[in-house]
């Protein structure tokens, strides 16, 4: 776990130094004589991927480390308010209407949210130790787990239940045969 929240905590730190070349928005004023520019708020909203409680703990020191870094970029930003989103469309309407200057958000949501907002950095998960296209290679009995591979696309898979029709996929697809569109 304390493996995961470094890992956010890096990805938000690069963030910051994304954010300093991408203009400081709306509540920027000019550069004070020492050419640092002061920004009032920057509102961040995270989707909630986790329990909200678990978020807002484990991005608390993020306000600090953003603050500091954009500060070395020339940007003295005065509140940080970092907000968990009800749902992930929530962080995306945020976005869109502009109540959120940031948002982390998950690949469907900005397809939803695309035309309202650019991309200024994205993550990288750890890979999984399957990684086949081969349906059957997934039903071989072994868990998933990740590896200390990063990966930049995720592996969408579907499952067959316990149905008649579900276990006739499955032998099917165990078996090696393709899947045609009537089957499905």
């Amino acid at each position: 776990m304390k493996e995961k929240i470094s890992a956010r905590l890096l990805s938000l730190a690069l963030c910051a130094g994304l954010l300093a070349g991408c203009g400081a928005g709306e509540t920027a004023e000019e550069p004070s004589d020492t050419g640092v520019q002061q920004v009032d708020s920057l509102k961040i909203a995270f989707s909630p991927y986790a329990d909200a409680d678990i978020i807002s703990e484990s991005t608390e020191p993020l306000e600090e480390l953003l603050k500091a870094k954009l500060l070395e970029k020339g940007y003295d930003v005065g509140e940080i308010d970092m907000t968990v989103g009800t749902s992930y469309t929530a962080v995306g309407e945020a976005l869109s209407a502009g109540s959120a200057d940031l948002g982390f958000i998950s690949g469907g949501n900005y397809v939803l949210f695309s035309d309202d907002c650019d991309v200024l950095l994205t993550a990288l998960r750890y890979a999984i130790n399957k990684d086949s296209e081969n349906p059957a290679d997934w039903n071989d009995g072994t868990i998933e787990e990740n590896t200390e591979d990063m990966s930049t696309y995720y592996r969408c898979i579907l499952l067959a239940g316990p149905s008649e029709k579900g276990q006739e996929l499955l032998s099917k697809v165990n078996a090696g045969e393709e899947l045609t569109w009537d089957d499905l």
